[in-house]
């Protein structure tokens, strides 16, 4: 057979012709911790209130990250030693939430505070849409002996910052939707490493190639390893094709009103089949499917 119909959409009335293939990378940066000096306080800073969503459907929609605003807030010129960041729930989620906990000395509280309140300005205007965003500084009681090094606490947030989050260039052919992308899912401290998730996607494998690559860069310039899993193929969108005309002319024909196409950016299993099966026509229909 060389026309294959899936039926895994969930909108009646549209049909999709394309979506994205993707990869996640899981990073590992190495940090050395030593005891913390006696006159350091200790803060938690979270991140919280943000809009998150899928990073299939919503990466486009100017949403602010959690675990990238918590870097920007610490890089800069203040010294401070990382205890630990927890930051997101999965790969392809955009991350609504997070926190790390950190040590300052007494005299760069402040220089911090007013930092912190710059950031804050500037991310309400990049992301107007935040309306619920909230940062939050509170000083903790409980003192942790160890942090991690200043230089090894600086070279974490500049690696969460060099990595790209968002998107990466958008379809050529199909306005308003992004060809490739990347979503820094999650983030974690254990063992004294910092973890990293993230998660490409693009519709053209060379490009998929392409982000990881720089991401993968970013890993290696700061100390860390990084490592692939989970590689889904695109689904290239073939307009031309004799199947996508035909069901067009067939619906309007049925209804009396025109079917919508859509390509999205989030991943559907047809980019299996047009690995395996190169040049095959494919589209994906279904019902409407809710909650």
């Amino acid at each position: 057979g060389r026309k294959f119909i899936n039926i895994d959409w969930e909108t009646e009335g549209s049909m999709a012709l394309g979506s994205a293939g993707g990869v996640k990378d899981e990073i590992s940066l190495p940090l050395t911790f030593a005891p913390l000096a006696k006159d350091q306080l200790v803060f938690s800073l979270q991140i919280s209130g943000l809009l998150g969503g899928h990073s299939g459907l919503e990466i486009h929609k100017n949403r602010a990250n959690a675990n990238v605003l918590i870097a920007k807030a610490l890089a800069g010129n203040i010294p401070f030693r990382l205890i630990s960041f927890v930051g997101g729930t999965a790969a392809n989620a955009i991350t609504p939430t997070a926190e790390m906990i950190f040590a300052l000395a007494p005299d760069q509280v402040e220089p911090f505070k007013a930092r912190l309140a710059t950031m804050e300005q500037e991310t309400r205007q990049q992301y107007p849409n935040e309306k619920e965003l909230v940062i939050t500084l509170k000083p903790l009681d409980t003192r942790p002996e160890l942090a991690a090094s200043v230089s090894d606490s600086a070279k974490a947030v500049k690696l969460i910052l060099d990595i790209p989050y968002g998107v990466f260039a958008l379809s050529k052919e199909f306005a308003d939707i992004p060809e490739t992308s990347n979503n820094i899912g999650m983030i974690k401290t254990e063992n004294n490493t910092l973890h990293i998730t993230t998660y490409q996607r693009s519709s053209k494998v060379d490009q998929l190639e392409k982000i990881t690559a720089v991401i993968e860069a970013a890993a290696a310039t700061a100390g860390a390893t990084s490592v692939q899993r989970g590689f889904s193929p695109p689904w290239p969108p073939n307009p031309g094709s004799d199947l996508y005309k035909k069901t067009l002319a067939i619906y309007e024909s049925l209804f009396k009103t025109p079917m919508r196409t859509e390509v999205i950016h989030a991943g559907l299993e047809c980019g299996y089949m047009a690995e395996k099966y190169p040049g095959i026509e494919i589209i994906s229909i279904g019902p409407t499917l809710e909650n």
